[in-house]
């Protein structure tokens, strides 16, 4: 079992995607590319009206990816 935080994943994959998605299929498909390329974690910008449905989709259907929302620090 993976005990790292999503802090601790922020820091240790040193680089933090931020996406801005149009539609909320759009952001599990770019969340499973960026596991496959190795990244766990990612930032969703709250810059469209579908963010908050893009996040829980994420979350429901990509196990292991931690995803943020808008200014993470």
């Amino acid at each position: 079992m993976n005990s790292a935080t999503p802090y601790d994943q922020f820091f240790s994959d040193r680089l933090l995607p931020a996406v801005t998605v149009t539609d909320s299929r759009q952001a599990v498909e770019i969340a499973k590319a960026l596991q496959e390329g190795g990244l766990s974690v990612m930032e969703i910008t709250f810059r469209t009206a579908v963010t908050m449905d893009a996040i829980q989709a994420v979350r429901e259907e990509v196990p292991g990816m931690s995803v943020g929302a808008g200014t993470i620090l």
